[in-house]
């Protein structure tokens, strides 16, 4: 598909339910859309889905850096107008595709029906995380050294990640990001993906805590939002636990289906 003289690949596979939302599947920076596969394949069954790969990832053409969140929202918003079917969409994001699916939702309401964030980037996530690390020691693990590095400063610069995000203009937009009420969303948290790291326990459980803590704080109020914790899953949970997206996803839609 063309967007703006440049070529976004994709892939989509039509239902013959055609009253169900078209499921939208955004991943994020360290993952491809191929990722989304067993997710993307079980969902099938039930509905219509749309995977893509973005600007400079995969097989589509590369964009001017650095870029915003709300760069990529555009861009997946023009590719969705583009696509045989229409809104709305129920949009699922892992970790930066958790700010993509969230900036589209607040900028276009009308078209979203729900939002399924899968272990999601958050705006505070950086100076709130980096500032429980210790002081820097001498003989620390490489582990700690990178979370270190990319949380603590690295992420400030766009040339420090492979599609140019600029990070703190993003930050600084997302903090004014407001989901539309009632719209449903489920998000959820990995389980093990701070506990991989080779740092003290008491770090590790700490920065989970918060984690797990941030993604509460993006609840709005009930009854149309869930909060799962998935403890055997790592941050990658379509790889993980692939079914608890595929149940995520099918709770929504009956949502979105059943009768007033």
């Amino acid at each position: 598909i063309k967007i703006n003289e440049r070529t976004l690949a994709l892939e989509m596979q039509p239902h013959a339910r055609a009253s169900a939302p078209v499921v939208v599947f955004e991943t994020g920076m360290l993952a491809e859309s191929s990722d989304w596969g067993t997710v993307y394949e079980q969902t099938a069954a039930f509905a219509s889905v749309v995977r893509y790969d973005r600007a400079g990832r995969g097989c589509s053409d590369p964009a001017p850096t650095p870029r915003t969140i709300q760069d990529m929202a555009d861009d997946l918003f023009r590719l969705l107008r583009a696509l045989p079917f229409s809104p709305p969409w129920l949009l699922v994001g892992q970790s930066i595709g958790g700010w993509i699916v969230r900036c589209l939702a607040a900028a276009h309401p009308q078209t979203v029906c729900g939002l399924v964030l899968v272990d999601p980037t958050h705006e505070r996530q950086f100076a709130t995380m980096s500032a429980l690390l210790p002081p820097e020691a001498k003989h620390e693990s490489p582990s700690l050294q990178r979370f270190r590095s990319f949380w603590g400063e690295g992420y400030k610069h766009p040339d420090q990640n492979r599609e140019g995000i600029d990070f703190p203009a993003s930050i600084t937009a997302m903090h004014s990001v407001h989901l539309p009420p009632k719209l449903p969303l489920t998000i959820l948290t990995s389980g093990t993906n701070l506990n991989e790291m080779d740092a003290p326990l008491t770090l590790r459980r700490s920065l989970y805590q918060t984690w797990s803590d941030l993604h509460a704080s993006l609840l709005p109020p009930p009854p149309l939002v869930k909060h799962i914790l998935l403890t055997e899953s790592g941050h990658f949970i379509q790889r993980n636990d692939p079914l608890a997206i595929v149940k995520a996803i099918r709770d929504i839609l009956e949502i979105h289906l059943s009768p007033l």
